[in-house]
């Protein structure tokens, strides 16, 4: 996503620039082309919010677009849940109203679900485009955030 001046959102902390987006809309026909091209296989980040992330119902493929993936000829897809931020504070009264209680759950996060860096998420996506299992993988902030922690480097001192 973009703001108002074409430049790349930053995350809600304002410390890290966001992925690019792909609309959703998109994903099948982008991933489709891929497969074509020998793509064996994909990972997708799909951000949720923080109320999704505890629900049961979204710890599988959420959505059309998610599914059309599962059903493309791949070796392995990987969808990664980080948690989601609020979108531009453009909009109605109400709109803003919403916005501003879903910023406050970010404030209230229990510790199972951490918000990530944009650069913990793409280590974590570039490691699981080498390392998944075959099949559909599911990764929620939670498991994003074990990845991170168990293969972060280890800091080096002055020598």
């Amino acid at each position: 996503e973009h703001d108002d001046d074409g430049r790349p959102q930053r995350s809600f902390l304002g410390r890290d620039v966001a992925f690019a987006a792909l609309p959703a809309a998109l994903l099948p026909a982008a991933a489709r082309h891929a497969a074509q091209a020998g793509a064996r296989r994909l990972v997708v980040i799909h951000a949720l919010p923080a109320w999704q992330q505890l629900s049961a119902f979204h710890r599988g493929l959420v959505g059309e677009a998610e599914l059309a993936l599962a059903a493309l000829p791949l070796q392995a897809l990987v969808v990664m849940r980080p948690v989601a931020r609020g979108g531009p504070a453009a909009g109605g009264w109400l709109q803003r109203l919403v916005r501003a209680y879903l910023s406050v759950q970010l404030l209230m996060l229990p510790r199972s679900l951490p918000a990530l860096t944009s650069e913990s998420v793409a280590r974590v996506a570039v490691r699981q485009l080498a390392e998944a299992p075959d099949g559909v993988t599911v990764l929620g902030a939670e498991a994003i955030a074990a990845l991170a922690r168990a293969r972060a480097p280890e800091p080096q001192g002055d020598r």
